[in-house]
């Protein structure tokens, strides 16, 4: 309880670590993407997906989103895609 008051005090003061490191991915620039704000308070983002996601092997795939490439980001490092990754 006490870190979620300390990261809401944070977050009105406009105070954001340089990097946060999410399933062993790191991210810089966290102010800038609402996602990584997102993650940084609630410590997660869309848990479902990322399970599903998690479930399946893949030889390509392709993040059609409007933001950062997370779930591409995610799939590269977890299930170590060097290639073909959008």
């Amino acid at each position: 309880m006490f870190k979620s008051i300390i990261k809401k005090l944070m977050s009105r003061l406009k105070i954001f670590p340089r990097f946060l490191i999410y399933e062993g991915i790191k991210f810089t620039d966290i102010k800038k993407s609402n996602l990584l704000l997102e993650i940084f308070m609630t410590g997660t983002y869309e848990e479902e997906i990322i399970y599903f996601l998690d479930l399946f092997e893949y030889d390509h795939f392709i993040d059609i989103g409007a933001n950062i490439g997370f779930f591409c980001f995610f799939i590269k490092k977890k299930k170590k895609l060097e290639r073909h990754c959008l």
